[in-house]
C-alpha cells in the first residue's frame, strides 16, 4: 500500500509535516475528528468536498492504485465564506462599539462552523438575523463570540443553539441566555 506519488509533494508544501497525512486516512475512512487546520488548508487546496450528506471525501486518490473519486459536490471553499462574511458582520452592527468582531476571527469560525455543522452561509444569515431580531440588544453577544466562544471552561456556540432551537415553520422563538 503506497501512498500516490502525487500527494507527497503536495503535502511537504502544507507545513503539516506527516500529520496530515493522517487526517487524509481519517477522511477517507471517515473516522475520527479532523484536525481543523487541515481540513482548511485541504480546503484552500480544492482537496476536498462535502458530500449531500454532510461527509468530507478526497478530490484525489489517497493511495497509489486507486482512481481519483469523481466529486459532484462542490467544497465549501475559504471564498464561500469570504464573499458573505461582511453580510454577516453587518447584522451585529450598531449593537454596540465592536460588535462585529474581528473580521479574520470571524471568517475562522464561520468556516469551522460551516463544516462542523454542515450548514452553508445563508443558513447562518437567516438564522443570524431571526435571532437579532428576537433578541434584547443587551444580551446579543459579538459576531465572532456568537459563532464559538468560552463559558465557564467550556466552548459554547450560540449560533448552534439558535439552530437548534429554531423552527422554521413557527414564528415562535424561545432563546435561553447562557
Amino acid at each position: 500500500m503506497n501512498l500516490n506519488p502525487n500527494l507527497r509533494p503536495l503535502l511537504k508544501n502544507s507545513g503539516f509535516g506527516d500529520d496530515i497525512i493522517i487526517t487524509l486516512f481519517q477522511i477517507e475512512l471517515d473516522i475520527g475528528n479532523f484536525n481543523l487546520d487541515h481540513i482548511m488548508w485541504l480546503s484552500s487546496q480544492n482537496l476536498i468536498f462535502r458530500t449531500q450528506e454532510g461527509k468530507i471525501k478526497l478530490k484525489i486518490a489517497l493511495l497509489a492504485d486507486q482512481d481519483d473519486p469523481v466529486s459532484s459536490q462542490p467544497t465549501i471553499t475559504l471564498d464561500d465564506i469570504h464573499a458573505k462574511v461582511d453580510i454577516y458582520r453587518k447584522l451585529f452592527k450598531g449593537v454596540r462599539t465592536g460588535s462585529m468582531g474581528d473580521k479574520n476571527t470571524v471568517i475562522e469560525y464561520l468556516y469551522r462552523f460551516c463544516l462542523e455543522e454542515d450548514k452553508t452561509m445563508d443558513e447562518i444569515i437567516a438564522v443570524t438575523q431571526n435571532y437579532i431580531d428576537y433578541t434584547d440588544t443587551q444580551y446579543i453577544v459579538n459576531a465572532d463570540n456568537f459563532l464559538y466562544r468560552y463559558k465557564d471552561g467550556r466552548e459554547v456556540s450560540t449560533l448552534k443553539i439558535a439552530f437548534d432551537e429554531q423552527s422554521f415553520d413557527s414564528n415562535q422563538k424561545s432563546y435561553k441566555l447562557i
